[in-house]
C-alpha cells in the first residue's frame, strides 16, 4: 500500500536467508544482525536502490535498472558466502536472491511513512525466491531480456533452467541462474543447455545478445569425457587385450621376450614386434610410430 503511488518499470530484488528461523537461536539471531546488517545496508547503497526494506531475515529492494540490481544481488551472495561463520560462532547460512521487473507503483507508505512499492511484479519476485537454491542469483526471463541490452561488455552471464513452478500455486516461469562471466560455471547444471544469451524475444530487432563466453577449459574436458567416456573407456579396454594378445602370442611362438637376453638383437628386435592375427594368414609387422589424432591412417 503506497499513497500517490507513480507506476513506473523497476527492477526488483528480493532476498531472504535459509536456515535463519530453523537453526538460529534468539542470541545467535542478535549477533547475526550486529554483524550482517550495515554490511547488507553498504552493498544495498552502493547500487543507489529506489527503495530498500528489511523483511526480517531478509530484504526487498528496486532499482531503476536491471544493471545495478544484478551487481547488488551478486555482490551480496558474494558477501554471504565469503562470510567466516566459524568465527562469528554461527551455523553456516546461505542467501537466496530473485531478480524480476516491470510495472511497480512507487509511492510513500501511509503506515511507515517510508518509500514503498506495491504490484504484481513484486509479489512475483517474492514468489521465485522460495525456490531459488541457497547461494545462487536467479532471475526470470523479463529480468533477463532487459539486462541483456545492458550487457555490452559481457561481464553477466546466465544458465538457462527452463521453467520452474513458483511458490504459492503463482504458476511457472522461465528462470536463469545469474553468475559473472569471468567466474566458474556452476558444478551442477540443468537438464538444458546452458546459455549466456536470452530467449529469442529478448531483441526486437532481431539482434542477438552474448553475455560473455561460459566454456572454459576445464569444463570442455569434462564436457568430452561425460560424451566419450565410453569410447575412452573401449579404447583403453581394446588396447589392454591387443597387449595381451600380442604377449601371448609371442609365448606361443617362441621363448618368452622376459627369458631374452639382455643383449637385444636385430633379429629378436624383429621377433618381438611381429603380432600374428588370427584371421591372417601371414605375419604383420606391428606400426610402432606415435601418432597425434589428426594424423592417424584412415580406417
Amino acid at each position: 500500500m503506497a499513497s500517490a503511488a507513480q507506476p513506473q518499470i523497476v527492477a526488483i530484488l528480493f532476498a531472504d536467508v535459509q536456515g535463519y528461523s530453523s537453526t538460529l537461536t534468539e542470541g545467535q539471531r542478535r549477533r547475526y544482525h550486529a554483524v550482517t546488517d550495515p554490511e547488507t545496508a553498504r552493498i544495498l547503497d552502493e547500487h543507489q536502490p529506489l527503495t530498500k526494506k528489511p523483511t526480517g531475515d531478509g530484504v526487498v529492494a528496486s532499482f531503476a535498472d536491471t544493471r545495478p540490481a544484478a551487481n547488488c544481488a551478486l555482490d551480496l551472495s558474494t558477501y554471504y558466502r565469503n562470510l567466516d561463520w566459524h568465527e562469528l560462532e554461527l551455523p553456516r547460512l546461505a542467501i537466496r536472491i530473485a531478480l524480476h521487473c516491470g510495472p511497480t507503483s512507487l509511492g510513500t507508505n501511509p503506515i511507515s511513512g517510508q518509500p514503498d512499492l506495491v504490484g504484481d511484479t513484486v509479489i512475483e519476485a517474492a514468489r521465485t525466491e522460495p525456490v531459488v537454491t541457497p547461494g545462487e542469483v536467479w532471475a526470470t526471463d523479463t529480468f533477463i531480456k532487459l539486462l541483456a541490452d545492458r550487457n555490452q561488455d559481457g561481464r553477466f552471464a546466465w544458465d538457462d533452467l527452463g521453467e520452474r513452478a513458483l511458490a504459492k500455486a503463482w504458476g511457472a516461469r522461465q528462470l536463469f541462474r545469474l553468475r559473472l562471466a569471468t567466474g566458474p560455471p556452476p558444478l551442477e547444471r540443468s537438464s538444458r543447455t546452458a546459455a549466456s544469451t536470452p530467449p529469442e524475444t529478448a531483441h526486437p530487432s532481431g539482434q542477438s545478445a552474448t553475455a560473455g563466453q561460459d566454456a572454459t577449459v576445464s569444463g570442455w574436458l569434462k564436457h568430452l569425457w561425460r560424451r566419450y567416456d565410453r569410447v575412452i573407456i573401449g579404447g583403453m579396454v581394446a588396447g589392454i587385450f591387443a597387449i595381451l594378445a600380442a604377449v601371448i602370442g609371442g609365448i606361443g611362438q617362441g621363448p618368452s621376450p622376459l627369458a631374452a637376453p639382455a643383449t637385444i638383437t636385430p633379429a629378436t628386435a624383429a621377433a618381438t614386434a611381429t603380432v600374428v592375427h588370427p584371421e591372417c594368414t601371414a605375419p604383420q609387422k606391428l606400426d610402432t610410430k606415435v601418432r597425434f589424432f589428426s594424423e592417424q591412417p584412415p580406417v
